[in-house]
Formats: C-alpha cells, sequence, structure tokens
C-alpha cells in the first residue's frame, strides 16, 4: 500500500524495507518526538537512538533476504512479491 502519492520506486509500487522503514520513522519524528523535544530526558533521547539504529539494522536484513530470495528464483526482485 502507498500512501504517499509523491512517493515512486521500482518495485512496481511496493516500497523497499528501508523506504518503510524511513518514511515511518520520519512520521513518528514529525508526529511524536519533535512535539515532546523539550520534555525528552538524556535517557529518552539515548533510547530513540538505540530504537532508530535496531530498525535500521532490520531493514538492512529484510533488504538482504528479499534480495537473497530473489536471487534463489532467478528473477527480478518482482518475482518476490508475487501472490
Amino acid at each position: 500500500m502507498n500512501i504517499n502519492s509523491d512517493y515512486s520506486n521500482d518495485n512496481n509500487g511496493i516500497p523497499s524495507p528501508q523506504d518503510v522503514m524511513d518514511q515511518g520513522m520520519g512520521f513518528i519524528f514529525d508526529k511524536m518526538i519533535s512535539p515532546m523535544k523539550d520534555q525528552l530526558s538524556t535517557d529518552d533521547i539515548a533510547m530513540l537512538g538505540i530504537i532508530g539504529v535496531s530498525f535500521k539494522i532490520i531493514a538492512e536484513q529484510a533488504q538482504a533476504y528479499e534480495n537473497s530470495i530473489a536471487d534463489q528464483m532467478g528473477d527480478s526482485d518482482e518475482s518476490f512479491y508475487r501472490n
């Protein structure tokens, strides 16, 4: 599902794991973190950094998994999304 009409990618409208993570983290920052920046402690900010890095690692691993499946199938990334 593509909720951003300006969004474009190479997977027939299916965003990459990195794109999903970027959009999700952007939303969380804009709607929740930025408005509360004056109320966040140093520990809160450190934890948000750890969470952000964790999400980035998860997105990278998801992309690597998708790439490995596509390589095993011998097709492009599009074959992974057939339903």
